[in-house]
């Protein structure tokens, strides 16, 4: 699952095929038909929570657990060919 953080009001996004923008619609993006590749804008940094771990985390909760760590990382653009920067 890809998100972006604004570096402006500090609000994370969570991407959609429509395009969706953070609180002060500085920053945006979107993913792309193949639901793979997104696009993004604006004064944001790239995020990404592992799928599965989210997954298991959602399972072991729900099964009256307190906690479970999930699997979130900064993306780095430049050596990410999922990710394209746009202007807008």
């Amino acid at each position: 699952m890809k998100l972006i953080y604004c570096l402006n009001c500090k609000d994370i996004v969570k991407l959609d095929y429509e395009e969706r923008k953070c609180k002060c619609e500085s920053s945006g993006g979107k993913y792309l038909s193949s639901g793979l590749y997104a696009e993004i804008w604006g004064n944001c940094i790239p995020l990404g929570i592992n799928n599965s771990s989210l997954k298991d985390g959602i399972q072991y909760v729900s099964n009256a657990r307190d906690y479970w760590s999930i699997e979130a990382f900064l993306i780095n653009e430049d050596k990410c060919n999922t990710i394209e920067r746009i202007s807008k």
